[in-house]
């Protein structure tokens, strides 16, 4: 816990804040509610309605910018400033797997971008649809390593346009004086192979980044790798549910540019407790558990190669 603070004051802080979602298309997280084809559906009563309740439940304000904004900010990135950054990044990394420098400045510039948007529109957390502008093959990085640069000053950040996500990180940041990270639950993914008997009532979290400082200001081993779910063939997974045709025309353009997008492995300590929380604004509602943590790789043969990072 933050020292001296009191719920009520969180709710104080909640009211003047502001969350920037980067995306092209006024949903509100599409992938929570009927998954990325809704994306070019029309507007529903739920995304015209989200930021009033947002307003109205904790005072949160929600500001929307385009890619295109985004995609300026990156080009007038200083490069020697991205160079810095994504050597740093490679100097405190345990391992850097499959992906190049050039892949990591790209990175870096993403950050840096990220970062100049905040400034702009006076934000305190930031979310990005990253599914949904890189396949457009205009964004060419994505965005793990810069989620995890701003969870080392405790900025909330999340990719997908996960707001309610985005929410829950700053109040539990807030709450704690630690980060949080925006999970999914991948007990479904295939591929696993057991080397060793599961726990009961486990639950497998993952995505495609994670804070090296869970304990607020302390650093855990990563690796800086390749995207597991933007690799392999055009057409393989995630490629076949949404935009088929632009995903794999954007996968296509990556190869030919020698691009590889990042994401990272944190290896966070085992047999820990741990809270899984997630705000759902619009029905005003939230879920609360615990947990403990174990190491997947003790449980799955090659589990860092399986799933999300």
């Amino acid at each position: 816990m933050r020292p001296n603070i009191t719920p009520e004051e969180i709710l104080e802080e909640m009211k003047e804040s502001t969350i920037l979602s980067i995306q092209d298309f006024d949903k509100m997280q599409p992938i929570d509610h009927g998954g990325w084809k809704e994306v070019d559906a029309p507007l529903s009563e739920y995304d015209r309605i989200y930021p009033q309740r947002l307003k109205e439940s904790l005072g949160t304000q929600l500001k929307i910018a385009r890619s295109n904004e985004l995609i300026r900010e990156i080009k007038e990135v200083e490069r020697k400033e991205a160079e810095r950054i994504a050597d740093m990044w490679i100097a405190e990394a345990e391992k850097v797997k499959n992906v190049t420098r050039q892949d990591i400045i790209r990175s870096a510039e993403l950050y840096l971008a990220y970062r100049e948007l905040m400034s702009r529109y006076q934000a305190d957390a930031i979310t990005m649809s990253s599914w949904a502008l890189v396949p457009d093959g205009r964004i060419k990085a994505m965005p793990p390593l810069a989620e995890m640069e701003f969870a080392k000053s405790l900025i909330p950040s999340c990719c997908e346009n996960l707001i309610d996500s985005t929410l829950t990180q700053m109040i539990g940041t807030r709450l704690s004086g630690r980060p949080g990270f925006v999970g999914d639950v991948l007990n479904s993914w295939g591929g696993l192979s057991p080397i060793a008997t599961p726990p009961k009532n486990l639950v497998i979290v993952g995505h495609c980044y994670g804070p090296i400082n869970p304990h607020g200001n302390d650093r855990v081993p990563y690796v800086i790798r390749d995207h597991v779910v933007y690799g392999g063939s055009p057409s393989e997974g995630w490629m076949k549910t949404w935009r088929p045709d632009s995903q794999a025309r954007a996968a296509r353009q990556l190869e030919k540019e020698h691009i590889t997008l990042v994401g990272i492995t944190v290896r966070w300590p085992a047999d820990e407790v741990v809270s899984i929380v997630k705000f759902n604004v619009y029905e005003r509602k939230a879920s609360v558990y615990i947990g403990r943590t174990v190491d997947g790789n003790s449980i799955y043969d090659e589990f860092d190669e399986k799933l999300c990072r």
